[in-house]
This record gives C-alpha cells, sequence and structure tokens, in this order.
C-alpha cells in the first residue's frame, strides 16, 4: 500500500466482503458526502474447502458474491451520476 501514499485524493481503508458488519462500516464514508470515482471488485480463491460465514453461508459464495453485491449496494450514491 505504499506505493499508494504519494497519490493524492487516494484513501486506503480495510474491507472484509465476507464479513457483512466490515462492509456496512463503509456508511462512515458515505456520511461524509464524499464521491467515488471509480468502484473496481477483486475476487481471490477458488475451490476452496467448504467453510461457514454470518448466518451460515457458504464462505465463497458470502464473499464473491453478497459481500460484492452489498458493498456495491451501499456505495451506489457515491458513483458518479454518469455510471
Amino acid at each position: 500500500m505504499e506505493a499508494f501514499d504519494a497519490l493524492d485524493r487516494v484513501e486506503i481503508r480495510r474491507l472484509d466482503v465476507g464479513d457483512q458488519a466490515s462492509v456496512h462500516t463503509w456508511d462512515e464514508f458515505l456520511a461524509t458526502g464524499r464521491g467515488i470515482d471509480t468502484l473496481i471488485h477483486n475476487v481471490g480463491g477458488m475451490a476452496l474447502p467448504e467453510t461457514r460465514l454470518g448466518p451460515g453461508w457458504e464462505a465463497q459464495f458470502a464473499t464473491h458474491q453478497l459481500g460484492h453485491y452489498t458493498l456495491t449496494n451501499r456505495l451506489w450514491p457515491a458513483l458518479p451520476a454518469d455510471r
């Protein structure tokens, strides 16, 4: 993350897309009224051993689908109107 330190208007925040509470911490960002120029989702990991998260969701589905879906919906108001 040091590569981003010298860039203006770049903010790095931790996020665990497998944890819905972590996704909802972005409400603090929304409260600032600032916008987001670009939202990029990146998923890693395939064919992992079956584990469960949250209310019993399969971990890969929870992180690759539900977490990104929730994050996008939470941040939608901060994205450019001409998306």
